[in-house]
């Protein structure tokens, strides 16, 4: 867990200098997907800190469990996306992702935490 932890607080600290090279690199059309992409790397952050957990919670024997958390998680995405997108966006679609990935977080951070 400590390497995805710390491949985590990398893609965190990426997050000032990429908002700031987006309009640099793309142009000022892309201004407004600053704070989309803010919102997808803390989501690629959440992503990396879950990672070493995946193999773990299958090698307990617990992948149907593993595969209703990630259906659960789809779930939340999804139905997030089409409640949210039409008032908010893409700020709403990046806000669920994010929101998916700490559940996934979450779970297998706990289930893994349950181990003789």
């Amino acid at each position: 867990m400590r390497v995805g932890v710390r491949a985590g607080i990398l893609v965190l600290v990426t997050i000032p200098v990429a908002v700031l090279l987006v309009p640099t690199i793309f142009g000022g059309a892309y201004r407004d997907g600053r704070a989309p992409l803010a919102i997808l790397l803390a989501a690629t952050a959440v992503t990396a800190m879950a990672a070493p957990l995946h193999p773990i919670y299958i090698s307990m024997g617990r992948d149907r469990t593993q595969a209703g958390i990630h259906v659960g998680a789809a779930l939340l995405n999804v139905g997030g996306n089409l409640l949210l997108i039409p008032r908010f966006g893409m700020t709403a679609a990046a806000s669920t992702t994010v929101a998916a990935q700490v559940l996934l977080l979450a779970a297998f951070a706990a289930g893994t935490a349950r181990t003789p």
